[in-house]
């Protein structure tokens, strides 16, 4: 496994890099402090997993968090970062992350919840979470949405997704692995990825969670 660690402070890139080098199947290990020297990486696209903190020396981490998402089609991103606001959570996670981890957590912690992302989950900490539903009830109750669009939503919700697409988004959101979605619904556990890249598609989500916010907005999940 190739990682990539993208943090402007040594003392917590250090860190980081400790925790990784005692993992089983890391090969390589990649830190670069900025933006920039993200952007001239070479062979981006091989990176199994790139581990963002978000406030860096040339601007947000969510810059090259997009790259990765854009270039790298198998690889997978976990911010950890001590900010915690919910705009700030929101925008990692759109950008492409998976997930978001606190940098307080501890090494065991970190470990888990990097094993729980490679499982399809979308790990965070307690405290992202739950500014992560503030914000989500924040935006309900601004309205943002107008009623000619909660309409068109409504209108979509009725033929978005097939039938084996809301069962996959479904057990997805009760926190199923791949693999446990697979045997469940008795398919073969290869196509799962496929019917989540499509579920992301149709609900212009980059992600689970904005997956599963968009089909939870819709009433698509049970």
């Amino acid at each position: 496994m190739i990682v990539c660690i993208l943090e402007d402070n040594l003392v917590m890139q250090h860190r980081i890099e400790n925790m990784m080098r005692k993992w089983d199947g890391v090969e390589k290990i990649l830190c670069v402090s900025s933006n920039k020297e993200f952007s001239e990486l070479k062979n981006i696209d091989d990176i199994d997993l790139l581990l963002a903190d978000l406030k860096l020396s040339d601007g947000l981490g969510v810059d090259s968090i997009t790259l990765f998402s854009r270039i790298n089609k198998k690889g997978i991103c976990l911010v950890i970062s001590s900010l915690v606001d919910g705009k700030t959570i929101m925008k990692a996670l759109s950008s492409g992350a998976v997930g978001y981890l606190h940098k307080d957590e501890t090494e065991e912690s970190f470990k888990n919840k990097i094993e729980d992302a490679f499982s399809g989950n979308s790990p965070m900490s307690a405290i992202i979470a739950n500014n992560l539903v503030t914000e989500f009830h924040t935006l309900r109750h601004q309205n943002i949405v107008v009623n000619s669009q909660e309409k068109d939503i409504k209108d979509r919700s009725q033929s978005i997704l097939t039938k084996k697409e809301v069962e996959v988004i479904n057990l997805i959101s009760k926190g199923f692995t791949y693999a446990e979605t697979a045997h469940y619904l008795e398919i073969s556990v290869k196509t799962v990825p496929s019917h989540i890249r499509s579920i992301y598609n149709k609900l212009q989500a980059h992600n689970k969670t904005e997956a599963v916010f968009e089909a939870r907005s819709l009433g698509i999940l049970d």
